[in-house]
């Protein structure tokens, strides 16, 4: 067994982590948060590997020399890994196409998605994973034909959009502001 080295195994196992990672709580969190981040995994290409190589043994090492009264040479690297992962997240965050919005599923597409991909995971057998992929497939097929609602109410109640067979302009600026945050305007 070889030593642990910083070359670029290192980096490649810290980034196909974190592809794995956004894979499996990608469609949970779309479906939660009516969203997919479009530009997420090069954030996590350029930040991920920062906090596993620089911010997370930087904070072991200040931790390590604060009995020494050294702890601000490790946690000036920690400041330095984080101002850069915020740096990295602030840029692409102002992107137009950094986040999709996308249409709430029906009831019952997370239970179905989620027995699919356990099913595959945990089955042993080389045909029993078909039940698996095919429940998961439904269920995407079956997010793809929800409809949208007819009204969308804010958290608040304080903006209401119902479903018009024309658009109509809107007067005033705070409403187009609502309805842009809210994603109304762009949800498929």
């Amino acid at each position: 067994m070889g030593a642990i080295g910083f070359g670029p195994e290192l980096y490649t196992g810290t980034v196909v982590s974190s592809v794995v990672a956004r894979l499996a709580t990608a469609p949970i969190a779309a479906i939660h948060f009516n969203q997919i981040s479009q530009i997420g995994y090069i954030a996590n290409l350029l930040a991920v590997p920062v906090m596993a190589l620089v911010v997370a043994p930087a904070a072991f090492i200040a931790l390590a020399l604060s009995p020494l009264h050294l702890a601000p040479v490790g946690f000036w690297f920690v400041d330095l890994g984080l101002t850069w992962i915020q740096f990295v997240v602030g840029y692409l965050a102002e992107f137009d196409l950094a986040v999709r919005m996308i249409k709430t599923p029906m009831e019952g597409v997370l239970p179905l998605f989620s027995f699919g991909v356990l099913w595959c995971v945990l089955w042993s057998g080389k045909y029993g994973k078909s039940i698996g992929i095919i429940a998961a497939i439904i269920a995407v097929g079956l997010w793809a034909v929800t409809q949208r609602p007819e009204i969308l109410i804010a958290d608040q109640g304080r903006l209401i959009g119902v479903k018009a067979i024309r658009a109509v302009p809107l007067a005033r600026k705070k409403a187009k502001d609502l309805l842009r945050m809210f994603g109304w305007t762009t949800m498929v």
